[in-house]
């Protein structure tokens, strides 16, 4: 592969200084990003090819190509250059090495702090995803000693003294406990603390999902969320102002605040891609009387 282009100093002559470049290089760690930056890559061709700013067939090759990249980088140690500034430029690099001029064009209207938001929420995306199967490792094997040793008697604290002991699966009986609710300790911690938590994180997973889906459907974007689209910030900036005006201090006060914020930021959001898309059409209708 050639050498990467840096990404600023165009008008510079000469070479940068050796300790400046070394410490503008981020490619030694931002190169974990590399996977997620084709991916978004990959979607963002195809962004381009439905607004008819490249062909199909260019569409097709960039897109080849890309995955190619990908596949050379994860089977041979050799590819990587550490000589590239960032993940953004080497990728971009050996898209031009292996496809010519065309590779430039999937640039065309995108910046690269867009690429960097965009890279980064994807590799927490796959990071949280990865931690959430180690947290699920963890509670298989927790709850594997414990039914191994359902007999045993612990000691536990609460606040800065030793509470009840604590029985084994067996002897806790948490089965009566969950149907059959009583004034026991037990009975408090699972009706009152476990069960609502439980609760509020499935409805907000679920929410959190249908949001994001709707959201691709809308703007036909697969990489689209909520919080690309201010929506997120609408909700919190309604949250803020019905605590700091309105003196809501308890979580059922805040939702409304979310949800209307949360509408608002979503309408002006469709409005502006509606008010895009007409200005597209009466530019592309002048273009072509002009033509």
């Amino acid at each position: 592969m050639s050498k990467s282009k840096n990404l600023w100093g165009g008008r510079f002559q000469g070479e940068a200084d050796q300790g400046f470049a070394s410490f503008n290089r981020s490619f030694q760690f931002d190169r974990r990003l590399l996977e997620v930056d084709v991916r978004a890559s990959i979607a963002y061709c195809g962004a381009l090819n439905k607004a008819g700013v490249i062909t199909d067939d260019e569409a097709r090759r960039i897109t080849a190509a890309l995955h190619e990249v990908q596949n050379q980088a994860e089977t041979k140690a050799k590819y990587i250059n550490d000589e590239s500034e960032d993940v953004h430029s080497f990728v971009e690099a050996c898209l031009v090495d292996l496809i010519g001029p065309t590779g430039l064009k999937l640039h065309t209207g995108r910046s690269r702090n867009d690429q960097v938001a965009t890279d980064l929420r994807l590799w927490l995306r796959d990071a949280i995803d990865d931690v959430g199967k180690r947290i699920v490792a963890v509670q298989e094997a927790l709850l594997e000693f414990a039914g191994a040793n359902s007999e045993a008697v612990r000691k536990v604290y609460v606040g800065d003294s030793f509470a009840h002991d604590v029985m084994g699966a067996k002897q806790a009986g948490w089965l009566p406990v969950l149907f059959n609710p009583d004034d026991s300790q037990a009975s408090t911690i699972v009706h009152e603390l476990r069960i609502p938590r439980t609760v509020l994180g499935i409805a907000v997973g679920l929410a959190l999902g249908m949001a994001g889906a709707v959201m691709q459907a809308l703007t036909r974007n697969p990489l689209a969320d909520p919080g690309l689209l201010g929506v997120n910030a609408g909700a919190a900036t309604a949250v803020v102002i019905g605590i700091s005006v309105f003196g809501v201090g308890n979580t059922l006060g805040y939702l409304p605040f979310a949800f209307a914020g949360a509408a608002i930021a979503s309408i002006r959001a469709a409005r502006c891609g509606r008010l895009a898309r007409i200005r597209t059409r009466w530019l592309d209708s002048r273009q072509k009387a002009k033509g």
